[in-house]
């Protein structure tokens, strides 16, 4: 069914759909490619979207099982008549939650921005089937190539440009050559004789995307007006034409050399007469490619950094935008053990890598990624960095004085400079007790409709907190940042503080607790917002907030404090600059060290089209970088979510983005962010991601990259509860019964061992991925357990059972957690967890019902809140954790944070065995299982920390002594010298056998020792 009676020029039609695989196992991905053309007379005059359906068991509407529906690759605006046109390829998975099938592939166009009307209805792309007898989806990949055949592409390769047509640029370290007639281009690296190449499937330069009122078109450059040498470098001349005509838009590309690093700048700039402008350029198109055959590997800074081999994947687009979904403006490739680095600069790029599956006589693999990148203005550059041998660290270091030319690097030495205190967060836990909370009726945490209020610390008792850090732990280094300290608690009134909480003390409560933290030796300060505005907030005004093109305020998330509206960042900063509201009043009345701005970091740079206040990304970049500088100025360090590296110039701590480590398996992870900015910014977890009892190995990835950490702790007085050491209980699998109409019982199981101390309540949370809670909550059973827990017995304990409903919009697999809390989450018997929480089964909700899927051998954990024979032996689970962790990461951040790293290797084939490098520094850590490291051992999660004035080390053997359990040991010079030449070395034992050898001589170490070892 056609209708779009509004656009009777645009006909399109659909040619074919290619697919990766037409039978998919559950769960997998597959790539699919649908071919369009236009058979009208003029391309669209709108925007129009893709439908993609996949429907069973009937070719209908109603039964969509997989919703597709995605912008074209080519927008429609573009789609010239008569051409046909891919879209794709793009990856999708197959669905889990249904049974194996027949899937109709059901595709067309519709007006997403008008009414809804579809200007193509089909099924004509066939049918695909799910079913668990077919191949695993990378078997669909082509088979390598020879050598012989990989040989004679390379030289096919080598010799693509005639030497007639040849225009040639050269360094001592690379040789590019470009075709005068097509623009096809090779850049040779001379150090390692590696090729890299423009795309290898046509001969075309470049994308020039024009734009006239609401016309669209795309000029695609495969050839010049002139094309020359240059006395900086070679000129390339294009005159776009539309409609066969020329338009008026002429676009000049320049290849010019450029030094630190040695390089070359690929630069456009345009001139327009008629009407017609240029809107976006693709300055690399599929260039820069690398194969399987290459061992080749694309690196992108997503968060801290990924690793995309070009032997894995399926067909299709990546694609991120800079500082909103990619960290820094760069990225890097490996082709034959040779690295290369491209970098940019506007704010307004696009980095795209496409991974294929071709058969080029040009392309010597059958797999392989190409780079992409798409800048929206009309003159710009990016640079290319063939960087000889190397892989992903010589492509960060490379990037280090680029980063410094844009004004980012900026090392603590520097910030010195402008605040001595800087100093003081080296080696700083970061506490963060969230003091109260609220919750009101119209957020989308309010299961019951209801307001509720939590007060978890009054000031008072933060000030104890950190009394008791300093003077009973001998936590000497640290900041307590306070959450919910604010009038309403957190999350809601934003953008008006004050006055402090009442429930917590009030102004004069949060100004006495502020000044006996500082007399800790410790910084202190709050959490803040200005990214939401809430229409509770005493200054609440509509005409502060973001505006889309159509003049409509735009959304911010939904929150503890309901739904939160975008406060434009040009208001963000009036509105914290307020004397006598914000912070120049809370400098006044509280005098804080420190300060956290919440989401400046996280929320991705957006535009504002209210004419009052217009903005535009770059604008938003600068906006709130006057905020971040404001808060420094007024409240001291500065700190917020997430992190992007224009951070690092205005922000001392970025918290959100370690998280990328913590929660990634080991070597997932391409650390590129700290090996350009170490040694410029703290990088941490998010505060719900804080480290507990079980979390060896969230601990071993701080050590690996010398950060520091945010502590998990109790509410209140936190240590003088009944919680001395962990609760002698292990949750066990529970018994799942389906009641039908996705209602289920359960009946929860737990080993008791012991005496339980006191009564506690317990937690569930189903998690899963679809849901955005930070701890990817999604229905909870909570409940207060009959008979409470100080009276059960030593046995198998059942409680239940409890009837449970799945919301409809958690199909699949959702992981039941479990725990226990009393004033905070309680460690059980040194069972394995994540942040309190025991895993002990999944539900897999479909069409059939429910299932319970059981949960692997639950392990025992013994590292972080140990403390047998050790210092923390009379402290509880919660206090030994702190104390260890600090006694490792502290000194171990002090004297890297000032050197940049210096390199990350994986040791072992698995990455199970990760080495890192700061100066003289060297730390190896082990993950998931016990490892030899030279003539050392260490348990699964230990590691050895080396350097001439400070190790550390959770071995089973070192320096000669076995160990017949791991122990934890830290020694640290304090004259200066080397340990082995120093007469003053502090030994930390932490557990374990307490004999330690150091320079040949043992010493038996029970708590801590001041020795000489010279």
């Amino acid at each position: 069914m056609r209708d779009g009676a509004g656009d009777p020029t645009f006909k399109p039609e659909l040619v074919g759909v290619d697919f990766t695989a037409r039978e998919i196992r559950p769960g997998d991905p597959f790539a699919m490619t649908i071919k369009f053309r236009n058979a009208g007379s003029k391309p669209a005059k709108s925007e129009y979207r893709v439908f993609l359906h996949f429907e069973a068991p009937e070719q209908t509407c109603e039964n969509i099982v997989i919703h597709g529906d995605h912008d074209p690759t080519v927008p429609t605006t573009m789609w010239e008549p008569g051409k046909i046109v891919a879209d794709g390829p793009r990856i999708l998975s197959a669905p889990t939650d249904q049974p194996e099938q027949e899937y109709f592939v059901h595709i067309g166009l519709f007006d997403h921005a008008g009414g809804g009307d579809r200007l193509l209805d089909t099924y004509d792309g066939g049918k695909i089937k799910v079913t668990s007898e077919a191949p695993a989806s990378d078997s669909a990949a082509p088979e390598p190539l020879s050598d012989a055949q990989i040989s004679a592409r390379r030289e096919a390769l080598a010799q693509r440009i005639p030497a007639d047509r040849a225009l040639s640029l050269d360094s001592a370290n690379w040789a590019l050559t470009v075709d005068e007639d097509s623009g096809a281009w090779s850049l040779t690296d001379k150090r390692t004789g590696v090729l890299w190449a423009s795309a290898p499937d046509r001969p075309r330069f470049a994308q020039v995307h024009l734009r006239n009122g609401d016309r669209r078109t795309i000029w695609r450059v495969d050839k010049f007006d002139t094309a020359r040498r240059v006395d900086d470098g070679i000129e390339l001349v294009t005159r776009a034409r539309v409609d066969g005509r020329p338009c008026g838009v002429t676009v000049t590309f320049r290849f010019t050399p450029m030094s630190d690093p040695d390089g070359l700048r690929l630069s456009y700039t345009s001139t327009s007469t008629r009407g017609w402008e240029v809107a976006r350029v693709r300055v690399l198109d599929d260039a820069l490619w690398t194969t399987d055959a290459d061992e080749g590997c694309v690196y992108v800074p997503q968060r801290l950094g990924i690793e995309l081999p070009a032997a894995k994947g399926l067909p299709g687009r990546q694609q991120w935008t800079t500082y909103n979904n990619i960290t820094m403006a760069m990225c890097g490739a490996v082709k034959q053990g040779s690295a290369i680095l491209v970098n940019w600069e506007n704010v307004d790029s696009h980095l795209g890598v496409e991974t294929s599956w071709p058969d080029l006589p040009l392309v010597p693999g059958r797999r392989a990624r190409a780079l992409t990148l798409d800048i929206d203005a009309p003159s710009a550059s990016c640079t290319i960095h063939p960087l000889g041998e190397g892989g992903y660290v010589e492509i960060a270091r490379a990037y280090r004085p680029l980063a410094k030319a844009k004004g980012w690097l900026i090392p603590w030495s520097e910030k010195r400079k402008q605040d001595p205190k800087v100093d003081r967060i080296f080696g700083a836990a970061n506490f963060k007790p969230f003091v109260f909370s609220r919750v009101v009726p119209s957020s989308r945490f309010a299961v019951d409709g209801k307001e509720r209020t939590h007060l978890g610390f009054t000031f008072d008792e933060v000030a104890q907190c950190a009394e008791h850090w300093r003077n009973d732990l001998g936590i000497e280094r640290a900041y307590v940042v306070m959450a919910g300290w604010i009038n309403g608690g957190y999350d809601v009134r934003h953008p008006d503080p004050l006055p402090a909480a009442p429930e917590c003390g009030g102004n004069e409560g949060m100004k006495a607790a502020f000044d006996r933290i500082k007399a800790c030796g410790y910084l202190v300060g709050g959490h803040d917002n200005y990214q939401d505005m809430y229409k509770d907030a005493p200054s609440w005004n509509e005409a502060y907030i973001n505006k889309d093109s159509r003049g409509r305020p735009k959304r911010g998330g939904n929150w503890n404090g309901g739904q939160a509206w975008q406060l434009c960042a040009i208001k963000q900063v009036e509105m914290a600059a307020r004397e006598k509201t914000n912070l120049p009043e809370i400098q006044r009345l509280f005098e804080p060290t420190i300060f956290f701005i919440d989401t400046v970091f996280a929320w991705p740079l957006v535009t504002c089209e209210d004419p009052d206040h217009p903005m535009t990304r770059q604008d938003d970049l600068d906006w709130k970088t006057k905020l971040c500088l404001l808060s420094k100025k007024h409240c001291g360090l500065f700190g917020s979510e997430e992190g992007r590296e224009w951070a690092v110039a205005c922000a001392d701590y970025l918290e959100g983005i370690f998280g990328h480590q913590t929660d990634s398996r080991p070597g997932e992870v391409i650390p590129l962010f700290p090996l350009v900015y170490s040694d410029c910014v703290q990088i941490m977890t998010h505060q719900g991601n804080r480290i507990s009892a079980g979390d060896e190995k969230k601990v071993a990835d701080h050590i690996l990259f010398a950060e520091m950490g945010l502590p998990a702790f109790g509410q209140h007085l936190y240590w003088q509860g009944p919680q001395r050491g962990s609760v002698p209980v292990v949750p066990l699998e529970p018994r799942v019964r389906d009641l039908g109409g996705r209602k289920f019982e359960i009946t929860y199981r737990w080993e008791v061992r012991g005496q339980v101390e006191a009564d506690y309540r317990v937690f569930v949370h189903f998690t899963h991925p679809a849901a955005d809670h930070p701890e990817k909550i999604a229905y909870q059973n909570d409940h207060v357990p009959v008979p409470g827990t100080s009276q059960w017995q030593t046995e198998i304990l059942e409680d239940g059972p409890y009837t449970v409903e799945v919301p409809e919009e958690y199909n699949g697999v959702s992981e039941i957690r479990v725990g226990m809390t009393n004033g905070g989450r309680a460690q059980l018997s040194n069972a394995a967890n994540e942040g309190g929480r025991y895993l002990v089964g999944s539900l897999k909700v479909s069409a059939d019902g429910i299932e319970y899927i059981p949960a692997p051998a639950m392990q025992r954990t013994d590292i972080w809140a140990r403390a047998d024979g050790g210092w923390g032996e009379d402290l509880g689970v919660t206090d030994r954790v702190i104390k260890n962790t600090w006694e490792v990461l502290s000194p171990l951040n002090l004297i890297t944070a000032e050197t940049p790293m210096a390199s990350h290797e994986f040791l072992t084939e698995d990455r199970l065995v990760q080495r890192t490098r700061f100066g003289d520094v060297t730390i190896t850590v082990a993950y998931e299982k016990p490892a030899v490291i030279g003539d050392d051992a260490v348990p699964a999660y230990g590691f050895i920390v080396q350097s001439p004035e400070y190790i550390a080390f959770c071995a089973t053997r070192y320096a000669g002594i076995d160990y017949d359990t791991p122990v934890l040991f830290t020694a640290r010079s304090l004259d200066g010298k080397p340990i082995a030449e120093s007469s003053q070395v502090r030994i930390y034992h932490g557990f374990g056998d307490t004999h330690i050898k150091l320079a040949g001589k043992v010493f038996e170490v029970d708590r801590e020792e001041i020795v000489s070892v010279k």
